[in-house]
């Protein structure tokens, strides 16, 4: 049995890249294991294609500039497509505009984001060279603006803001 098992694993392994697709594949490996079999009636080979495994990590750096702020959308928005979550990728995207806009407003570049995910969490970090933390306000209603880290509040499972030696870090985490 375990001559059988490692002769399918080497048919799969000289297969996986030759074949376009898994049929073709399928096919392949089956007369790989089994020559003299015609039509291959009594066999069930069933294959699958996983993702190729992409980096948990990705990071940019971005001026102190109103035009940072669609780039950091474009730049996490790509990020999860490649981690195939892009179906849950606007509150993160939500989330990033408004302490990228922070940032980009009260703060001093450049800026990083840095996003990080794991299998349960995804973690965004937006730093910046300004000392100054960010506090939640509640605004006026005729105000236009002062309601971000609010709604970051409200949306993040968690999130916080820490002091570095070069300035700070606004961060949040949303469950994937």
């Amino acid at each position: 049995m375990e001559d059988k098992l490692t002769q399918l694993v080497a048919a799969l392994d000289a297969h996986s890249t030759a074949a376009p697709d898994l049929e073709t594949a399928a096919d392949q490996v089956l007369s790989t294991l089994l020559p003299d079999a015609d039509g291959h009636d009594d066999v069930t080979l069933l294959l699958t294609q996983l993702p190729a495994a992409l980096p948990a990590t990705a990071a940019t750096d971005l001026p102190a500039t109103p035009e940072s702020v669609p780039a950091g959308r474009d730049f996490l928005g790509k990020a999860l497509g490649t981690r195939d979550c892009v179906g849950a990728a606007d509150d993160p995207l939500l989330l990033l505009s408004e302490i990228l806009t922070n940032a980009v407003q009260h703060a001093q570049g450049p800026i990083g984001v840095h996003a990080c995910r794991t299998d349960t969490d995804l973690t965004v970090e937006i730093s910046d060279r300004s000392p100054h933390l960010p506090q939640p306000r509640l605004a006026a209603e005729d105000e236009e603006s002062g309601r971000g880290l609010l709604l970051v509040r409200a949306l993040a499972d968690d999130w916080g803001v820490r002091p570095t030696d070069g300035g700070k870090t606004t961060w949040f985490s949303l469950k994937v």
